[in-house]
């Protein structure tokens, strides 16, 4: 009976235009969009091709040889340099002290002063670029000096510092993947369940079509079971949608993403991490989706309740954002919604614990059957599912 049931509202809810539009294909075209905006944004070079400087129209020659010497550096003569940097004709404006290189060679003190608007990322790169090659100029400088006082420039440098990645330790390329695919889950899952949500309940109680159904010799539990389902069904199928067009995406439409992404060497343990990971948080939240709209009296009302909720369930997958994976405790997979993406950040990484495993299985079945015996509850009260 339950399997009927599930069949006819599965069925009419891929026959609602709105259904299909907002569970698979508004995901399918926002987890594109995504995929090539992280391509672009975080994926390509960090330095940008050369900063642009402007300096003072009175600038001295001297002044203006020393800095031309420095490589990726576009150096421009205006007469306001901040007015030039707010107006955006160039990214820096760098003000020196008078007579900059005479005051260099006789050993006297120099001032040099940056001004840019850091809140733009290029902006920010070239200043940073631009620090690289002053602190490049400031070495060699302390090195002629030090040699012309007959002081080897090794004495002030006792040791060198070298920071390398840990064998086996996450590159901050797999890291962005890894927040990606676990917003491509979130984001696809909650989309994908909602419009069949709100309509299940809230839709059949505005349209005053529930009373009928209730009245039908089929049991309550028999009803809610199929129409949560329904709504986990579409979930789960708007999710794996989203994956299938995150893989498509990158393999022939981006390279740096699609070379960071291996899709041979752990695409099993991927792929399983994937699909379980879009299973349980279809599950958990459509047992959340069916409260909401067995409280709301309209559909409208259920759409307003459903935002909110939405924001919630991506509170743990900011929480995880930061944390590498030997990070991770035993808390985190058993904390409701935060243990599926503790396990995805495991899995992407190459890491597979059954332990880890188990404590998200067993933790998401427990939530689920709360949340599901919860809904249940409040199916049987007529004040709630007839909105009296």
């Amino acid at each position: 009976m339950i399997w009927g049931i599930y069949k006819k509202e599965l069925k009419d809810s891929f026959r609602d235009r709105r259904t299909l539009m907002l569970s698979i294909f508004l995901p399918v075209l926002l987890i594109s969009g995504m995929s090539l905006l992280y391509e672009n944004l975080f994926f390509r070079e960090n330095a940008p091709a050369a900063a642009k400087v402007g300096v003072a129209q009175t600038i001295d020659e001297a002044t203006w040889q020393w800095l031309s010497t420095m490589p990726d550096v576009e150096l421009t003569r205006v007469a306001d340099p901040q007015g030039a940097a707010l107006e955006g004709e160039v990214q820096i404006a760098l003000e020196l002290t008078p007579d900059f290189a005479s005051r260099l060679e006789s050993g006297a003190a120099a001032d040099v002063k940056i001004y840019a608007d850091q809140s733009s990322m290029n902006v920010s790169r070239s200043v940073d670029l631009l620090k690289e090659q002053l602190a490049d100029k400031e070495r060699t400088l302390v090195d002629a000096r030090l040699a012309a006082s007959g002081v080897d420039p090794k004495q002030i440098q006792p040791f060198a510092v070298d920071v390398r990645q840990l064998q086996g330790g996450g590159e901050m390329s797999t890291m962005m993947i890894s927040m990606l695919f676990s917003l491509i889950i979130t984001l696809s899952v909650m989309l994908g369940g909602m419009p069949s949500a709100t309509d299940l309940f809230a839709g059949e109680k505005e349209r005053k079509t529930m009373e009928a159904l209730l009245i039908t010799p089929v049991s309550r539990l028999r009803l809610i079971a199929a129409k949560w389902l329904t709504i986990s069904t579409l979930g789960t199928v708007s999710g794996i949608f989203s994956i299938l067009a995150f893989v498509v995406v990158t393999k022939l439409l981006t390279e740096r993403m699609a070379a960071v992404l291996d899709y041979e060497e752990g695409a099993a343990a991927l792929l399983f991490s994937a699909v379980l990971g879009i299973v349980l948080f279809s599950a958990l939240f459509a047992a959340l989706q069916m409260i909401i709209s067995i409280v709301a009296k309209s559909y409208k009302e259920a759409q307003s309740y459903m935002s909110p909720i939405m924001f919630v369930g991506m509170i743990p997958y900011f929480l995880l954002i930061g944390l590498a994976p030997n990070e991770l405790t035993p808390a985190h997979f058993l904390i409701p919604f935060m243990n599926i993406f503790a396990l995805l950040k495991e899995l992407i990484y190459g890491i597979f614990s059954i332990s880890s495993l188990l404590m998200v299985l067993g933790s998401s079945l427990l939530l689920i059957g709360l949340g599901f015996a919860a809904a249940y509850a409040m199916f049987k009260k007529d004040k709630w599912v007839l909105g009296q």
